[in-house]
Parts: structure tokens; sequence; C-alpha cells
């Protein structure tokens, strides 16, 4: 978790693989995860999706430094959420 966190604070760049995810579709299932994270029930995949999005609001990580990937390993295009709905 400390190298997530590391990379984040960096403006690195990061693959997330969106297999095993629920929800519909690539903007949905990022959501959901962010969702659960802010909930506090979350296992490591949505901690992390937590992190991504806490860090992009912080000013520390460009949501355009993120490649997203399908369940079937295809780049997948994600718009950056409006976060104020996510985090209401």
């Amino acid at each position: 978790m400390t190298e997530v966190s590391n990379v984040l604070r960096n403006n690195g760049k990061v693959a997330v693989s969106l297999k095993g995810f629920d929800g519909e579709t690539a903007a949905e299932q990022y959501a959901l995860a962010y969702k659960k994270w802010r909930s506090g029930d979350w296992a490591a995949t949505q901690w992390e999706m937590g992190q991504i999005g806490l860090h992009i609001q912080m000013g520390n990580f460009e949501w355009r430094n993120i490649t997203f990937y399908s369940k079937e390993g295809k780049v997948v295009d994600i718009p950056e959420p409006n976060w104020d709905m996510l985090n209401g």
C-alpha cells in the first residue's frame, strides 16, 4: 500500500485492471470501487481506487496518468468523475 501512495504522491503512471469490479461500464466500475472505499468497508482494490481519488482531489496526481484496462484486457477511456457527486 505504501508503494501505491508513493506513486500517487509523485504523479506517476498507474495501470488499473477493472477485472472483477462490479458495475456495467468502466466508469461505473471505478465509481463503485471508490464509493466502497468511502464507506469504510473496502478490500485492497477499493482502497487503491480511493487513494487515486484522494490524491487527485489533493492535487498530487492527475487522472490522465491512469491507464484503465477492461476485464478483457483492452484499454478503456474513463472520463474523470465528478468528485463532488462521488463524495456526496
